[in-house]
């Protein structure tokens, strides 16, 4: 039997690794799929506590429009007001309305006096997750849209 953790991106393991396997694994969307790209709120911040926004599905098969067409059933998780203990997906938007999603979460953020979101990436809809993709590489069909804190951006 395999043994399932979750991991941040860096490579650290999730105390509440249980916790977010027992919702996921009862999800038939999310069926088959080791691999998933998500955010786990509530530990940096007080907002949306215990929440977990799926953000896509890294499977370097499929074309980033499928994988979003794979989470479409997910309800959308609100740039504010975000609830606890849910599991939810990022909000779909445009490449048009992408400055605007920026430009909201900037202004929750200053609103709330925290960082909630620290931006998010742009995908091209033909790109495919980069599975092998290093914290040095990059994926030319991303762009990732920052919002840099008041100690981010020093140094």
């Amino acid at each position: 039997m395999e043994n399932k953790v979750v991991v941040s991106r860096h490579g650290t393991t999730f105390a509440e690794t249980g916790w977010i396997m027992d919702i996921t694994k009862s999800v038939p969307e999310l069926a088959g799929f080791r691999l998933i790209d998500c955010e786990f709120l509530g530990k940096r911040t007080k907002a949306g506590k215990g929440s977990v926004v799926i953000m896509d599905i890294m499977d370097s098969s499929l074309p980033y429009s499928e994988r979003m067409s794979l989470i479409s059933g997910f309800a959308e998780c609100p740039l504010d007001d975000i609830p606890t203990n849910a599991l939810m997906r990022f909000p779909p938007y445009t490449q048009s309305g992408a400055q605007k999603v920026l430009e909201d979460m900037k202004e929750i953020n200053a609103r709330r006096g925290e960082v909630i979101w620290e931006g998010f990436v742009a995908k091209h809809p033909n790109s495919t997750y980069p599975i092998q993709l290093s914290p040095s590489a990059e994926c030319r069909f991303w762009a990732k849209a920052n919002i840099l804190s008041a100690n981010k951006q020093k140094g």
